[in-house]
C-alpha cells in the first residue's frame, strides 16, 4: 500500500510538471522517476530458500504453526501461538473443535448462544512447564542426525528427506518454514501432515462469556437502549408464539448446545453433547399436543397428556406474576435479578432486555451458567417429520 502510494503521488508530480513546465522539465522528472523506480527493483531483497542447520532444528522447537492432517476421510487442524490453540478433528462420526485462550486460561467453544469458555486454573503454568507445544512434541520431528540427510532441489526451492517409513518435503524462506508435508505409512493407513506459517501463525480470539466464574456479564446494549421493562412490555411477552431460544454452557473443554424453536403449531428440541446430536419435536393436533420421536425407521407421535386449552390456562394463571415487583433491577450490570427454587436448591435467573423486548438470559446454579439468548421473534420456522399416531402404550425407544 505505501509502495502504491508513492507511485501514485510520484505520478501527480509528473502530471504537474507537464502542465506547468516545459517538456525539457518534464522529461528531467521522468528520467529520474524511471532510474529510482528501477534502482528500488535492482535491490529488492533476495528471499533466501536455504537453511543452516540450527534453523532446521529450530523449526521443530517452534511455539508457533499451523497443522492440516488427512487421513482418508478423516481429518483435522492444530493451529498454535504464544497466546491461543486451535484443535479441531472430524472423524466422520465425531466433530469437535477446541479453542484455548493460554493468556487467559479458558477453554472456549463456539455454541448457538455464542462463544462460551471454562476457566482452567494453572493452564498456563502447565505448557509453560511442557515448554509449550511443539512439532517436536505432537511426534513430527526428525532426528538429530536428520539435517545430513536433506536433500535440496535447486530448480522446486525444497528439501526432501526420507526416514523410517516416512517422506516429507519442505520450503524455507529466509529460515523460517513456509511449507511442509510429511507423509506416513501407506494405504488405507497414509496419514498426511501438512505444516504451515512456522514463526508466522496468527489466531484471533473472539469475545466469549465464562460460563463458571460465578458471575455474569453486564448487559452489552447500547447507551441509548432502554434496558428496563414496564409491567405490560413484561406481560405481552406471555403473547409470544414464534420466536427461538438459544442457549449453552461449558462442561471443562465441552460446549452444550441445545435450541427451542416454537412457530405456530410445532415445536423442536435440539441438544448437542458429547458430540452426540438428540431432537425432539412436539405438534399440536386437534388441540392436543404430541411428542414425535423416532420409533424404528420412522416417527411416532405419542399423546402428552396436555391440551391448547390447558396451556392458555396455564398463560392466565403466570399473567398475575408477570411483574417487576418480583424482579431486581441492577444499575451497574442493567439486568434485572429472580432468585429461583430447584429441587430445594436456590439459583438465579438474570433477565437483559431490550426496548422492552427480553433479548437474554443467565441461569446460574453452583456458580456455573446457562446463556439462553432469544432469536427469530416472528420468523421461527419448524419442519416435522412425517409421523405416525401412536395408538398404543408402546415404549418409545
Amino acid at each position: 500500500m505505501k509502495k502504491l502510494l508513492s507511485l501514485t503521488l510520484v505520478a501527480l508530480v509528473l502530471l504537474s510538471s507537464l502542465v506547468s513546465c516545459d517538456m525539457e522539465t518534464a522529461k528531467g522528472y521522468l528520467v529520474n522517476f524511471l532510474e529510482q523506480f528501477t534502482t528500488t527493483a535492482e535491490t529488492q531483497k533476495e528471499i533466501r530458500t536455504t537453511i543452516t542447520e540450527e534453523e532446521w532444528n529450530a523449526t521443530f522447537k517452534s511455539t508457533n504453526f499451523t497443522i492440516t492432517v488427512t487421513a482418508g476421510d478423516e481429518g483435522g487442524r492444530i493451529a498454535v501461538t504464544d497466546s491461543a490453540i486451535i484443535y479441531e478433528v472430524n472423524t466422520g462420526e465425531i466433530s469437535m473443535g477446541i479453542f484455548v485462550d493460554v493468556a487467559n486460561e479458558c477453554l472456549l467453544s463456539e455454541t448457538k448462544a455464542g462463544w462460551l469458555a471454562y476457566y482452567m486454573e494453572g493452564l498456563s503454568a502447565e505448557l509453560g512447564e511442557m515448554g509449550g507445544i511443539t512439532l517436536e512434541m505432537i511426534g513430527l520431528s526428525p532426528d538429530e542426525s536428520s539435517f545430513a540427510e536433506l536433500v535440496y532441489n535447486e530448480e522446486t526451492k525444497a528439501y526432501t528427506i526420507s526416514y523410517e517409513g516416512s517422506s516429507g518435503e519442505f520450503f524455507f524462506e529466509d529460515g523460517l518454514l513456509s511449507k511442509g508435508t510429511i507423509s506416513v505409512g501407506e494405504g488405507e493407513y497414509a496419514q498426511t501432515y501438512e505444516i504451515a506459517n512456522v514463526g508466522t501463525t496468527v489466531i484471533e480470539i473472539p469475545e466469549y462469556t465464562i460460563t463458571n466464574d460465578g458471575k455474569v456479564d453486564p448487559s452489552n446494549a447500547p447507551a441509548d437502549v432502554r434496558t428496563t421493562v414496564t409491567d405490560e412490555e413484561l406481560a405481552a411477552h406471555l403473547e409470544m408464539r414464534n420466536f427461538t431460544i438459544n442457549a449453552g454452557t461449558m462442561e471443562y473443554y465441552l460446549g452444550i448446545d441445545a435450541s427451542l424453536k416454537v412457530a405456530d403449531t410445532a415445536a423442536e428440541l435440539s441438544v448437542k453433547y458429547m458430540y452426540e446430536a438428540m431432537q425432539q419435536y412436539v405438534a399440536l393436533v386437534d388441540g392436543k399436543f404430541y411428542s414425535i420421536e423416532e420409533y424404528g425407521d420412522g416417527y411416532l407421535a405419542t399423546d402428552m397428556d396436555a391440551t391448547m386449552d390447558q396451556l392458555n390456562e396455564a398463560i392466565e394463571f403466570a399473567r398475575e406474576y408477570m411483574s417487576t415487583e418480583y424482579l431486581t433491577y441492577d444499575e451497574e450490570g442493567r439486568y434485572y435479578k429472580l432468585e429461583v427454587e430447584n429441587d430445594g436448591e436456590f439459583a438465579e435467573l438474570y433477565l437483559y432486555f431490550e426496548n422492552g423486548q427480553v433479548v437474554k438470559g443467565v441461569y446460574m446454579m453452583d456458580g456455573v451458567e446457562i446463556i439462553m439468548v432469544l432469536a427469530d421473534v416472528g420468523t421461527t420456522t419448524v419442519t416435522l417429520p412425517e409421523f405416525e399416531i401412536n395408538d398404543y402404550p408402546v415404549m418409545v425407544d
